[in-house]
């Protein structure tokens, strides 16, 4: 029994034992509407499920909710709607962790959401991308619109000491098997982070911007759960989670990173210019 524990897709939705047993004898046209990547499995499965101790699973689960893989760690689900903050904690985390072990002194991030369209189902329950409709505050008509938010942050990093050449070339293997570990390695920008900051390399980067969209990686796995929707006599979800699933957004990381020491602004306000 132990052996069938484990969840096989990247879409898990939580249900009753009699709705997860049911869709294995609903007909084939039902079945269909569901994307391929969504499993449906019993709040009992999952409770047994957690002594399965290589899936990493949120402490509480209720019928009806729905868990997703998480984009960078593997084997970890997380509920949906926690989704785009969990990926930017943990993206922020691996990179923030890159940027310390090639020298950083100084990194500023940012995440911007914007919404390029809205999931709806034709009449055969087809996936389907159109405007993102938003009821205005003043007309009774709905408005096409594509809204953005943006929030931002710094932090400074200290070294303590003088590295040496074998602690800088030690510390860079360790960066290089973060980006790896993290499905990092290939992109572009990580690639000329880590090229720019090896030791080996006389002349190094200052300062590096790093960008990563979130489009596929999110977006995918709302498509999936958004074909629930198609069959909501059966799985009912919540306004608050559809309204999430029904958005499909661009999610935007940048991260710059700084490698000369940042003077303060309060600091370089008092910096006197040389005597003539």
């Amino acid at each position: 029994m132990e052996n069938l524990l484990r969840l096989q897709k990247s879409v898990v939705r939580v249900d009753t034992s009699e709705n997860a047993n049911m869709i294995k004898y609903m007909p084939k046209e039902q079945r269909q509407k569901l994307d391929p990547n969504i499993q449906v499995v019993s709040s009992d499965y999952v409770t047994e499920l957690r002594k399965n101790k290589t899936i990493s699973i949120p402490t509480r689960i209720d019928i009806g909710d729905i868990l997703v893989l998480h984009p960078f760690v593997p084997n970890k689900y997380v509920l949906i709607q926690n989704l785009i903050d969990e990926t930017y904690g943990t993206l922020y985390s691996c990179i923030s962790g890159i940027a310390r072990c090639l020298g950083a002194t100084m990194i500023e991030w940012s995440k911007s959401v914007s919404i390029l369209g809205e999931r709806t189902l034709d009449g055969e329950g087809k996936l389907q991308i159109g405007p993102y409709a938003q009821l205005t505050a003043n007309a009774h008509s709905n408005d096409m619109v594509s809204h953005q938010s943006e929030e931002s942050k710094k932090n400074f990093f200290i070294t303590d000491g003088v590295l040496s050449l074998e602690e800088k070339k030690e510390d860079y293997v360790r960066a290089c098997q973060k980006a790896e570990e993290y499905g990092l390695a290939d992109h572009n920008d990580i690639k000329e982070l880590l090229e720019g900051r090896n030791p080996n390399n006389k002349r190094q980067i200052l300062t590096k911007e790093v960008t990563l969209h979130m489009i596929s990686q999110i977006n995918n796995s709302f498509d999936a759960a958004f074909t629930l929707t198609s069959l909501g006599e059966v799985f009912s979800i919540g306004a608050s989670v559809k309204d999430i699933i029904k958005k499909c957004q661009d999610i935007e990381y940048k991260y710059v990173i700084h490698f000369e020491e940042i003077l303060p602004l309060d600091s370089i306000s008092k910096i006197e210019p040389p005597s003539e």
